[in-house]
């Protein structure tokens, strides 16, 4: 049985203690029909065919299917209230660091991005002119390689080189060119592409230009529109 809370004094009882059921420090009597859970306004919720014979302690009675009330839990000492509110802050502590630390690796973790600044190229004598937004957040990829999509010279000349210049390399004849920047951390670099159109370029021909992780492998794309206005304007 659990410790009993006596209704007089509010004293705690334990089984083994010298006169249980009676309270140690007030005397009452813990165990009689009054603090049984099946008693209700004085009367006995028990079927009365089932109900167990009375039997009595001290004049107080009491059946075999006596269920108390009073159970109560042991109060705990007071350090061991202290220490419940030092392990909780301590919990939150270790929760707070946790997830700052989650926050600042999936921050580290974020690759640069790449998006067209605008959804068609511009004009300027005869050339078309496609900008890009490089963004490198958090300390991640100062060093940036642009790859273009090659198809694009089936209409296309490359006019000028990029702006701003890319580091010194040379990719394979034959392969999608692509550039290496030197960008700031925390920083949004523009680029600009600029092209002439060959004789049989279109009115619209898409320009996808992608960024690579360690020179191989995309992790951001953006795509905007060359404009041939030759076309569009006759």
């Amino acid at each position: 049985m659990e410790a009993l809370r006596c209704p007089q004094c509010r004293a705690l009882s334990y089984p083994g203690l010298m006169g249980f059921p009676h309270c140690h420090r007030c005397h009452e009597q813990l165990r009689q029909c009054r603090y049984c859970t099946h008693q209700s306004g004085g009367l006995c919720q028990l079927d009365a065919a089932g109900r167990p014979p009375l039997q009595e302690d001290e004049g107080k009675p009491f059946c075999a299917a006596y269920d108390s009330r009073l159970l109560a839990e042991p109060e705990r000492p007071p350090w061991s209230r202290h220490w419940a509110n030092f392990s909780g802050l301590a919990l939150v502590v270790v929760l707070t660091a946790m997830i700052g630390n989650a926050v600042a690796r999936r921050a580290a973790e974020s690759p640069p991005q790449i998006e067209a600044e605008s959804n068609a190229a511009d004009v300027t004598d005869g050339r078309v002119e496609a900008s890009f937004l490089v963004e490198t957040p958090h300390d991640n990829g100062p060093l940036v390689t642009v790859l273009l999509d090659a198809s694009v010279f089936k209409y296309y000349y490359e006019a000028e080189p990029p702006e701003p210049l890319p580091l010194p390399a040379k990719y394979p004849p034959g392969e999608e060119p692509r550039y290496t920047f030197q960008l700031a951390k925390d920083d949004t670099v523009r680029f600009t592409l600029s092209f002439m159109p060959k004789p049989d370029a279109p009115a619209s021909v898409p320009l996808t230009v992608s960024l690579l992780a360690d020179e191989q492998r995309p992790i951001s794309t953006a795509t905007t529109y060359l404009i041939n206005h030759a076309v569009v304007t006759h």
